[in-house]
């Protein structure tokens, strides 16, 4: 089965290639991919092309995805004896950094982090790690936040938040983000593809080009200035309508919702 779409063919070389260079690096080979691919394309085809009412079949799995039938069966067999790759959980320093972020308790008037006492009940770091990271003991946590350099003590023994969000350190922290990051920002470009403009999601980018290296760091440093301001207005407004839906108690189905920036740079501009 071959795909004569010159515009889907152009957009997946240009959409594999930084992702290929990521799968070099850590030395993942090409054969490794494709065996991914292949039961990646058996489970979507499975779960998101069923015909309402009927049961998936594996001849149409096979014509969906253009692999033969034998391959489609062991493929399926595999993912159904628990051989499908398992999402990695919400690390649980970063839910204390968000809580400190958003939780009143935990900030001054200004909606700033406040510089919060190691221990005690309340507004305590004692007391936030307890309500954002479930039986995590508070050590832990802390010795994890100055570790990735979020947090420092001061003289009064007391906690100070200096980051803006959790920042990864680790090789496998930073696959882990590109991995969530990617795949959602994907999947809001899967339902504008599929929704007319009028309800498509929000998803923009600005580009220019022919910049000097002095406008670059300054757009850079700015860019990063006022995209922390954005998203901290946004972590709050979240929290808000988020503790009044628990005070509510309201039965009806929960969701979830997030919003990203991203900001790029390139030196090959004419290779668009």
């Amino acid at each position: 089965m071959e795909n004569q779409n010159p515009v889907i063919n152009n957009a997946v070389f240009k959409i594999l290639r930084p992702f290929v260079r990521i799968l070099i690096r850590y030395g993942l080979s090409c054969p490794e991919f494709v065996d991914m691919a292949r039961q990646l394309y058996v489970d979507v085809a499975n779960k998101d092309y069923a015909i309402s009412g009927k049961k998936q079949s594996v001849s149409r799995i096979a014509t969906l995805t253009g692999l033969s039938r034998k391959d489609v069966q062991r493929i399926k067999d595999g993912i159904e004896n628990g051989n499908e790759t398992t999402p990695v959980p919400v690390n649980r320093a970063n839910r204390v950094i968000m809580g400190w972020l958003r939780d009143t308790e935990f900030l001054t008037k200004e909606n700033k982090p406040k510089i919060i006492p190691l221990h005690g009940n309340q507004n305590s770091f004692e007391a936030l790690v307890k309500r954002y990271s479930g039986d995590i003991p508070t050590k832990a946590i802390l010795d994890e936040l100055k570790r990735i350099g979020a947090v420092q003590e001061t003289n009064e023994d007391k906690i100070q938040l200096i980051t803006e969000g959790y920042i990864p350190k680790t090789e496998e922290e930073k696959i882990n983000v590109m991995a969530n990051c990617v795949s959602n920002q994907l999947e809001t470009i899967n339902y504008n593809l599929s929704h007319p403009s009028y309800a498509a999601r929000f998803q923009r980018q600005i580009k220019y080009v022919d910049l000097s290296p002095e406008v670059i760091k300054e757009f850079q440093e700015f860019s990063k200035e006022r995209s922390i301001e954005l998203f901290t207005e946004f972590n709050l407004w979240l929290s808000e309508r988020k503790k009044q839906l628990q005070i509510s108690d309201d039965d009806k189905p929960k969701g979830q919702v997030g919003f990203g920036l991203y900001y790029f740079e390139k030196d090959d501009v004419g290779n668009e």
